[in-house]
């Protein structure tokens, strides 16, 4: 009977700590350690800033993040623009730990992207700077921010506010 009762304890523990520290996907699952209140503070820790057309969209069930394969039509070097700007490439991949829906395929966007710093097949794709931050909709001559938590962003650009 003892036996019994510990193996339930133990499968009853087990279930309630999962229920504690799992999150949806779409969710936040931490603070972001940098709120921008700049383009030039979001140039700044990005590597690349690019229009660029969503082409692929992947979302793994396993870790909630979305791989975009984007094909770049325009590359910007701000003044600020963080380190050396990368290989002249026409597609990139953008892995997104955000909302799934932020980036649709077929939809053109202004992308402020980092690299990712990972191991294998991914050390050449990038996020997106400040998770959402670095996202505006491209319509028609100008860019529309994304809703981003806690950054204090312009509303537009225009390829002008973006000249090195």
């Amino acid at each position: 009977m003892r036996r019994l009762f510990a193996a339930v304890a133990l499968l009853a523990a087990a279930i309630a700590l999962a229920g504690c520290t799992s999150v949806a996907c779409g969710e936040s699952a931490g603070s972001r350690a940098t709120l921008y209140d700049s383009i030039e503070a979001l140039a700044a820790d990005s590597s690349l800033v690019a229009v660029a057309v969503v082409t692929i969209t992947e979302r793994s069930a396993a870790d909630c993040d979305t791989t975009v394969t984007a094909r770049i039509d325009r590359r910007f070097e701000p003044a600020a623009l963080g380190g050396t700007p990368t290989a002249e490439r026409n597609d990139v991949v953008v892995r997104h730990t955000g909302p799934s829906d932020t980036l649709v395929e077929g939809r053109s966007y202004l992308l402020f992207l980092t690299p990712t710093m990972l191991q294998g097949s991914a050390a050449d794709d990038y996020f997106v700077t400040g998770v959402t931050a670095g996202i505006y909709r491209v319509e028609g001559d100008h860019f529309v921010h994304v809703p981003s938590e806690g950054d204090d962003l312009p509303a537009t650009l225009t390829p002008a506010d973006l000249q090195g």
